[in-house]
């Protein structure tokens, strides 16, 4: 009995995880312009559907991605955003990368291999972790 109350715990804490990074997801794009999105606010609730949200959170990555490339650069044209020489906040796949990674490992974690999936869920917990940390990063600069 006591078993079923530490897996219910652990499964709603994950949940509200999970939930609390959609949320996220979901405001980054709302504080992206409208003309500059690749994808409606939304969408990235599609991401709790089971399976499909495997492959709907590469959607999401590349979805936010480019737009936030689209309104920075929309930003640049008007000469609203001041950069510093070192600054490499103009990429072409802003946060990209590091959201691809963290989808990947999220995908491979799910194969039924116990040794796989240890490695799997702990290096993906820090690229998921990395992800948001550029993300937080280009938000940042979103709101300047």
């Amino acid at each position: 009995m006591e078993y079923a109350y530490i897996s219910l715990t652990i499964l709603l804490l994950f949940l509200a995880i999970v939930t609390a990074f959609f949320f996220y997801q979901y405001y980054l794009l709302t504080s992206i312009k409208v003309e500059n999105r690749l994808m409606r606010p939304g969408y990235v609730w599609l991401q709790l559907i089971p399976l499909f949200g495997l492959y709907w959170q590469f959607r999401v990555v590349t979805a936010i991605s480019k737009s936030i490339y689209g309104e920075l650069e929309s930003r640049l044209d008007k000469g609203s955003l001041i950069f510093n020489e070192n600054d490499s906040l103009i990429q072409k796949k802003p946060a990209y990368t590091e959201g691809i990674i963290y989808c990947i490992l999220v995908c491979v974690s799910i194969i039924p291999i116990q040794s796989l999936k240890i490695l799997t869920s702990g290096v993906g917990i820090a690229a998921w972790i990395r992800y948001i940390i550029v993300l937080r990063r280009f938000e940042r600069k979103l709101k300047n």
